[in-house]
């Protein structure tokens, strides 16, 4: 009856749902495992098991007052419903709005890889304009659209301005900065792979761009959105591993064959995924580079 449940499935806003035939689940968990978002229920009851389940506590407050529910297993645990203590109808009106929880944003997250860049002989700053236009990035200058660009601006003084917006309409040469950004699919995505943990952390790229001072400071930014992880834990870890791009240190004595996998359990991802549009654009770096004796150039890095 398990198998024959998961065969009818179907998913929604990142959930797995299962309309059990059996009133025992754990059979259903146990063949789907490792999961991310389960639902399964039946004309009975209704359980959630996985990412945020116990994040439900503060939405169903009063059945668990009324010990019509219960959780367990920490924040990405589990969270269910007594039998026959509801409707179809109201069991049904559970799982919407738990489905619906999940389209709330969760955390924002920033990541800025400053480095070095100049303009000289053979850099000409209108042909660089003219070959960012054809890798998808634009120029970009500030516009005043809403409040909070209102109050970001007018929280600097005029000449601290000057230093960190572009406000002219068109691009043109000596300006004091050059702000681009790229143009992204209808659903790109920031993976992070973390050694000990099945599934990656995926967020929603909502932007990425690129500032260029005349100073010779360059600042390559992703802006990114959480909607899946509510736990701290998850959040930290995101911060921690996600920003990484390079390894903190090497090991003397290789783990397992290799040096990275000593790093890759304290402070490096297993590898960091760009998926700029459904797959068609994906850029990947698992950090093998940085194992080879002679890839490191020190003058350059």
């Amino acid at each position: 009856m398990a198998e024959k449940s998961i065969l009818d499935k179907t998913e929604e806003n990142g959930f797995v749902i299962i309309n059990s035939l059996t009133d025992k689940f754990s059979p259903i968990t146990e063949t789907l495992y490792p999961y991310e978002k389960i639902i399964i229920y039946n004309d009975k009851s209704i359980s959630c098991y996985g990412l945020n389940a116990e994040s439900l506590k503060k939405d169903f407050a009063e059945e668990l007052k009324e010990n019509k529910a219960y959780y367990g297993g920490g924040c990405n645990g589990f969270f269910g419903f007594a039998d026959k203590k509801f409707t179809k109808e109201k069991i049904l009106k559970i799982k919407d709005k738990i489905v619906d929880k999940e389209k709330q944003l969760y955390s924002y997250h920033s990541f800025l890889y400053p480095f070095r860049w100049e303009i000289n002989k053979k850099i000409d700053i209108v042909k660089f304009n003219d070959a960012m236009k054809k890798a998808n990035w634009s120029y970009e200058p500030f516009e005043i659209k809403d409040y909070k660009d209102y109050n970001e601006f007018v929280y600097f003084y005029e000449y601290a301005r000057d230093a960190i917006y572009n406000t002219d309409k068109e691009f043109k040469k000596n300006q004091t900065v050059y702000h681009y950004n790229y143009s992204l699919g209808d659903k790109s995505y920031y993976r992070i792979k973390l050694k000990n943990r099945e599934n990656p952390y995926e967020l929603k790229i909502i932007a990425i761009s690129l500032k260029l001072y005349e100073t010779g400071v360059a600042i390559l930014s992703y802006q990114m959105e959480n909607y899946k992880y509510s736990c701290k834990e998850d959040i930290k870890k995101i911060n921690d591993f996600g920003r990484r791009t390079y390894p903190q240190f090497l090991p003397l004595d290789a783990v397992e064959g290799s040096l990275l996998p000593a790093v890759k359990g304290s402070l490096l991802p297993d590898w960091i995924e760009i998926d700029l549009d459904k797959g068609k654009e994906s850029l990947k770096d698992d950090f093998i580079f940085y194992t080879k004796k002679s890839g490191y150039d020190i003058k350059n890095n």
